[in-house]
């Protein structure tokens, strides 16, 4: 009886520690550059030439890869839509302004918004952002890992580390190198870049030739997109450490930020000199050999040379399997793809992009089976990963089995609300807060086939934000065009970069959400 009321107290206090970490973490989120220039520069003189700013009804579209300007010379959605509202018979010209940035997340979207609503002074925000923010799903492979990391991802955890930090500041007791690197690396993980940059120059203070601080800082500044002073930083960095073994880790990351710039002479140079300084790293290889895939250009045949290299160094480099897949299915050599796609999930089967892409290139081929199998056993390998559930939906709702189909876009739509990103959930309503000051109407729209909900579940009963289902739209176009004609790459239940019948139908979507809210306003 005794063992039996000592088991029931642990329990109860264990479930009483849980609670009150999760009612505690819950008080804390409660309260809580060629091609972008060129962008700009249209922007602004499509404002300049505004005759008439009464009778102008401006829109800007903010967002990332899918609401650009990249693929294949596709238009772009906003443009698309310009050209639909302009089309119809109401009061107004429109004007629809691009701010999307590939790669890019809603922290730097919003870092940009203040500045693109004082030069645009739109009407209208469309937001369509997220999916480059990290940390969605837990990425391990077992448990205990999960538990580890999803402790670390709260905010309580974050302010337990603070209060630490700063008892040890208040003894006046400064931290070692080692601690503030620990520090800087857990911040720049989770892309609390000011902490980070503060723990990097705080190791520099205390040793001004500390190599790694430096590689931080510069990794620090190319992320906030501050390009001239990581240059400046990498340029002395290189100076200073011409005989560290490590210095190729300072060439490759210049060499990102001259590709950022548009640079690709300087960004090339830069990653063959990280070559020629380190010729048996494979990531020096694999990191020029997607410079090459990526770039405007398409140099493949180099791109492969360089991945095929970094194989030869090590033959589980599962990046440079991926990059080998993806560049191949470009080509539509979807046998050598498969090849690739297969080799990936051999070395890793949580990864959930090599699950993906291979699906995608057997729906290509009209393999149905294989690609539910591959799916299957996606989800078998990433219970948490909402993509693969996704992809299993649009895969069945294809096939007009719609029970199933539903059955997986809710495991899907269960999954991302159960690991939603807090940086996104944060940052939609930061924006939302500064967008409703100014009297701006926000329009938020979710990627195509993905569900709205989640989006809806961040500002619940809000009657004031217009919210564009883009899902059942894309459902039904692709069942009756084939997926191929809808996306240039991955789809996954999820999102996709359009072809143009893709970023008509977004486009058409929101024209006549638009209209109506206008009319009815």
């Amino acid at each position: 009886m005794e063992k039996t009321t000592l088991i029931q107290k642990i329990i109860l206090i264990g479930f009483g520690i849980i609670l009150f970490v999760l009612l505690f973490e819950f008080g804390l989120y409660s309260s809580g550059q060629v091609l972008l220039s060129i962008q700009h520069l249209k922007n602004e003189l499509t404002i300049n030439n505004i005759k008439n700013l009464n009778d102008t009804y401006i829109i800007l579209a903010l967002g990332e890869s899918t609401t650009a300007e990249l693929y294949n010379n596709q238009s772009s959605w906003p443009r698309e839509l310009e050209t639909i509202l302009n089309l119809r018979n109401t009061n107004y010209s429109y004007v629809v302004l691009q701010e999307a940035v590939p790669s890019t997340n809603t922290r730097e979207i919003l870092n940009r918004l203040n500045n693109n609503l004082n030069k645009y002074k739109p009407n209208m925000v469309i937001t369509m952002m997220g999916i480059n923010d990290e940390n969605i799903i837990l990425p391990y492979k077992n448990s205990k890992n999960k538990i580890i990391h999803a402790f670390k991802s709260l905010r309580t955890y974050e302010l337990i580390t603070l209060s630490i930090h700063n008892i040890v500041e208040e003894f006046k007791k400064p931290l070692t190198e080692d601690a503030y690197l620990e520090l800087a690396k857990e911040s720049f993980e989770k892309e609390e870049y000011i902490k980070a940059e503060k723990n990097f120059k705080n190791i520099i203070n205390q040793n001004p030739k500390n190599f790694q601080a430096y590689i931080g800082l510069g990794r620090v500044f190319l992320n906030n997109n501050e390009y001239n002073k990581a240059e400046k930083l990498l340029l002395y960095t290189i100076k200073q450490n011409s005989k560290n073994n490590e210095v190729y880790l300072a060439y490759i990351i210049l060499g990102k930020v001259y590709r950022e710039q548009k640079k690709f002479d300087k960004a090339e140079k830069m990653f063959k000199t990280a070559i020629t300084l380190n010729p048996e790293n494979d990531y020096t290889y694999t990191t020029l050999g997607i410079f090459y895939g990526d770039a405007p250009t398409g140099n493949y045949e180099k791109a492969k040379e360089m991945l095929n290299k970094a194989i030869e160094l090590n033959p589980s480099n599962e990046d440079a399997y991926l990059e080998l897949g993806v560049i191949h299915s470009q080509k539509e050599k979807y046998d050598k793809a498969e090849k690739m796609f297969k080799k990936v999930i051999d070395l890793n089967s949580f990864n959930e992009n090599a699950h993906t892409w291979l699906a995608w290139i057997y729906l290509i081929q009209n393999k149905s089976d294989k690609a539910e199998k591959i799916l299957k056993e996606g989800v078998i390998s990433n219970s948490n990963n909402e993509m693969i559930y996704g992809s299993l939906g649009l895969y069945y709702n294809n096939l007009d089995q719609y029970e199933l189909s539903k059955k997986y876009f809710e495991k899907a739509n269960n999954k991302r609300l159960e690991f939603y990103n807090i940086l996104t959930y944060k940052n939609y309503i930061e924006l939302n807060t500064i967008l409703k000051k100014r009297k701006i109407k926000h329009v938020i729209m979710q990627y195509p086939v993905r569900s709205i909900e989640p989006l809806k579940k961040i500002f619940k009963d809000r009657t004031d934000i217009i919210f564009i289902d883009n899902e059942e739209v894309f459902k039904n176009a692709i069942k009756e065009k084939g997926l191929n004609k809808i996306f240039v790459d991955l789809f996954g239940g999820d999102f996709g970069h359009c072809t143009l019948k893709g970023n008509k139908l977004i486009a058409k979507n929101v024209a006549n959400v638009i209209i109506k809210e206008i009319q009815n306003s």
